[in-house]
């Protein structure tokens, strides 16, 4: 009975320190739906495995961790240019005992500073260009044709209209 009791505190308390790690990144309420939609989406849209991966403001890993388990070790590099939330991502991995996957987790502050020597096969932002600002956006879209693979695919989702 006691054990129980010892179990479901530790329980609640790593359940609301990773509830306050996913408010980071928006609503815990569609943070569940928002996950299952990343990994969904780019598995329907041709990922695989050994694929090299770029998560463009990869956040505290809502998406990013089912990747991360999907892809062959390595694979995954995610950016992002809020230090704190680079900081719960690799809490994050680690939590998930994900370590071993070796991801690539990249605090910057500049895309035009921002050094990865390498080519992807694809380019994932999720919910991140339309808080660009458009001189920041022209660096980030740079960025991309730069650093993907002949064929690869950049994928993002974008808001239309005014509200």
């Amino acid at each position: 009975m006691l054990l129980a009791r010892i179990r479901k505190r530790i329980k609640n308390f790593y359940e609301r320190k990773k509830r306050k790690r996913h408010v980071m990144v928006g609503s815990p309420d569609l943070w569940l739906m928002k996950r299952e939609f990343q990994i969904n989406f780019l598995k329907r849209h041709g990922l695989s495995p050994d694929h090299k991966f770029l998560d463009l403001g990869c956040g505290t890993l809502r998406g990013g961790i089912p990747v991360l388990k999907y892809l062959n070790t390595g694979n995954y590099y995610g950016i992002d240019i809020r230090e704190e939330t680079i900081i719960e991502a690799k809490a994050e991995v680690k939590e998930e005992r994900l370590s071993l996957k070796q991801p690539k987790l990249i605090f910057f502050e500049d895309f035009s500073q921002l050094q990865i020597n390498q080519k992807f096969d694809l380019i994932w932002a999720f919910s991140v260009l339309i808080h660009m600002e458009d001189d920041i956006l022209d660096k980030c879209i740079l960025f991309v044709k730069e650093h993907l693979k002949a064929g690869g695919r950049f994928f993002a989702n974008v808001n239309l209209g005014e509200r």
